[in-house]
């Protein structure tokens, strides 16, 4: 392979496709080849720049920034997405972005910039401070996640649920479901119940813990060095004993979960040994920085405190709360929003766990619903006020309380208490900004769903009805779900698409992010081992293009 300014050069996407993989498939087809090396050659992983630069993980990443909700916000530069898609040629300016990155990162002289602090209010009280990364930044921070998540998913533990592919809120809660019923005899099994909080969890992770931690799965120079820049520039400094030291994630990128889980993986195998050792006296769960432990008797609930707050204070860590609760699973516990119970069945007598939506956790979501209804002012022109788009914004906000509490047993009530709420500030949103009375906004953007349900429709985008949706029983297989890098690899030569035909995706792939190989005899497109009866490309045009070759 030739080499430049003494590194190797990255070729992109050398394999020949019979026709143009989709994006999301060609990630998925990079992180499977991943995950298939770390299996097969065992950890660390020597080279992952490669990786990290190919085209179809740049391309990935592109789309996962530009799709997100904070696209169109500003960072330190003052640019946004948009403002690369509206220059003057967006797909050569695309194809420039990912050269120039992928020049600076071999060199070395990728340099990030400080993110643009901003406070946000907590719904408990105080700020969390949110770093508004460049569009550049944000790129690597999703293109350096894409290639991480194969090599260090696999080594998590069953216990840990937070910001993991396949895995969800809905599932975590119905494990703790799951372990806190009562055996055969109708007991009990895990009377006690705490729930911990880990104080200021991203804000606090020692990066030398991490990189510690990191090394044992990736041993690329290029790579390490460019996540230490890249975290260092977020992060805040700790002096100790004549040293600096770098501490703490930052929040907003979407690289600082999955950072996060690798730095509490050490917390989760210490938990599950103290479960071995004490022939499963406790049962413990993790989601992010919310820990969950039951257990058999209120002894073995202060030892796992005392063990698991002794093992974050060698990390520089600790919990919220220096004594904290241990509640009866008759009484309930809230974690993650709900509150766990245990009850007796009035048609069995017997007992049963569950969990529901309280009070002050729905009062939080109406508050959220009203934030994200409010109409156009100084602060927000009626002209930039995309209305669709608005739609698709609370539709994702709707859909996500929907998959994590769906199961919950007063769910039914607090949909329709969420859609009373979000379908009348919506009609007032719609007033304000289209300026016209109620019944004019009534009979142009109402319209009839089925069972009797109604909702507002905007450029052919409807607004979410969450107690429109019929209730199922929950499916395990559905909720542990493998991620699709993770499952068997598909071939490489892909079917054919007909003669003449563009493949569906071919238009939402820039140029540079199709298949570039070296050299292709004039129908590569072909089988080589039978060329009778296969359907081609039209004679003198390119497949990848569409152009005509001269």
């Amino acid at each position: 392979m030739p080499a430049m300014n003494g590194q190797p050069v990255i070729e992109v996407l050398p394999r020949v496709y019979r026709s143009i993989p989709a994006p999301q498939r060609a990630l998925e087809e990079l992180q499977a080849e991943l995950y298939a090396e770390v299996r097969a050659k065992g950890r660390p992983v020597g080279q992952l720049v490669t990786a990290l630069l190919d085209r179809r993980n740049l391309y990935a990443a592109w789309r996962f920034v530009r799709n997100a909700d904070g696209a169109d916000t500003p960072g330190p530069d003052g640019l946004t997405c948009k403002d690369l898609e509206q220059s003057a040629d967006s797909g050569d300016a695309l194809h420039r972005l990912f050269e120039q990155i992928s020049r600076d990162i071999l060199d070395g002289r990728y340099c990030p910039q400080p993110p643009r602090w901003v406070e946000v209010p907590k719904p408990n009280g105080g700020t969390r401070r949110l770093g508004i990364l460049t569009v550049r930044d944000r790129l690597v921070h999703a293109a350096l996640k894409n290639v991480l998540e194969p090599i260090l998913e696999p080594i998590f533990t069953s216990a840990s649920f937070g910001f993991r592919p396949g895995r969800s809120t809905t599932a975590a809660l119905l494990a703790a479901i799951r372990w806190a019923g009562p055996d055969d005899h109708g007991r009990l099994v895990y009377p006690y119940a705490m729930h911990l909080d880990i104080e200021d969890c991203f804000d606090t992770i020692d990066h030398q813990h991490l990189f510690s931690a990191l090394s044992e799965h990736v041993a690329d120079a290029i790579v390490l060095k460019l996540l230490r820049k890249l975290l260092e520039a977020c992060a805040h400094s700790v002096r100790r004993w004549f040293r600096t030291y770098y501490v703490g994630l930052l929040q907003g990128s979407v690289l600082s979960p999955l950072l996060c889980n690798l730095a509490l993986h050490s917390l989760d195998k210490v938990m599950l040994n103290m479960r071995s050792a004490t022939q499963k006296g406790i049962a413990y769960f993790r989601y992010a920085d919310d820990l969950l432990i039951l257990a058999r008797s209120e002894e073995l609930a202060v030892k796992a405190f005392r063990s698991a707050s002794a093992f974050l204070q060698s990390i520089g860590q600790r919990f919220k709360a220096r004594k904290p609760e241990i509640a009866l699973l008759t009484r309930g516990v809230e974690w993650l929003g709900m509150r766990i119970y245990v009850t007796v069945n009035p048609w069995t007598s017997k007992l049963q766990p569950g969990y529901y939506i309280p009070d002050a956790c729905v009062a939080e979501m109406v508050q959220r619903l009203q934030e994200m209804t409010v109409p156009p002012s100084a602060k927000l022109s009626e002209q930039t006020f995309d209305l669709r788009q608005w739609i698709i914004s609370i539709n994702r906000q709707l859909q996500g309380w929907h998959n994590a509490y769906q199961y919950a047993e007063n769910f039914y009530q607090v949909a329709r208490t969420l859609d009373d709420v979000v379908q009348q500030r919506f009609e007032e949103l719609l007033m304000a900004v289209t300026g016209k009375g109620r019944q004019y906004v009534r009979g142009t953007y109402r319209v009839r769903l089925p069972r009797g349900f109604t909702t507002w429709q905007v450029d052919g985008e409807q607004l979410l009805v969450l107690s429109s949706k019929p209730p199922h029983f929950p499916n395990p297989k559905l909720l542990y779900q493998r991620p699709a890098w993770m499952r068997a690899p598909q071939n490489a030569i892909l079917p054919q698409a007909n003669a003449g035909q563009t493949p569906f995706w071919l238009n939402n792939l820039p140029q540079q992010a199709l298949p570039q190989p070296q050299a292709q005899p004039p129908n590569a497109f072909a089988n080589p081992q039978d060329t009778t009866n296969q359907p081609g490309p039209p004679t003198g045009t390119n497949p990848a293009t569409g152009q005509h070759n001269p």
